[in-house]
């Protein structure tokens, strides 16, 4: 019994880091890599590699941000006994991933939808989203710090 719970919590933790890595490594790629690069093509061609790039990568973020929620609180609930008992470490890195899922919201139905709507999206445009992929990452790193602080199984 006690060696399945284990292999469970072991899985969930995978499943999380998995998620976690594949976002927050996603948008530190976009910005310290992918825009840099991005800046060696003429505009037209870097706003419609971009354009595409983000629109893959918010797609995957459509899948990745339930999944981390759903796996963290699985843990709360199956290792933990609920959140009463976490650790400080883990609230606080629940609670800046709330304020991700937010920001991450605001960027999709605001700013996104404005450059895909544009009839000639332009480099500006691009850089609203970008700003708040920036925080998003400073939060992301900010989450990984915390969990991987208070870490104690």
């Amino acid at each position: 019994m006690m060696n399945s719970l284990a292999a469970a919590r072991d899985a969930l933790l995978a499943i999380h880091l998995i998620a976690a890595a594949l976002w927050v490594g996603g948008m530190y790629y976009a910005v310290m890599v992918l825009r840099p690069a991005l800046a060696q093509l003429e505009a037209a061609k870097r706003v419609q590699l971009h354009m595409q790039t983000l629109q893959r990568f918010f797609r995957l973020v459509w899948h990745i941000m339930p999944i981390m929620f759903v796996s963290g609180w699985l843990m709360v609930f199956g290792v933990w006994g609920g959140f009463a008992t976490v650790p400080l470490s883990i609230n606080v890195m629940q609670g800046i991933a709330v304020v991700m899922a937010g920001v991450f919201l605001y960027v999709f139905f605001g700013p996104w939808q404005r450059v895909r709507r544009a009839i000639r999206p332009t480099a500006e445009q691009l850089d609203g989203v970008r700003r708040l992929v920036i925080v998003n990452l400073v939060l992301g790193v900010g989450a990984i710090v915390a969990g991987a602080i208070g870490h104690s199984w």
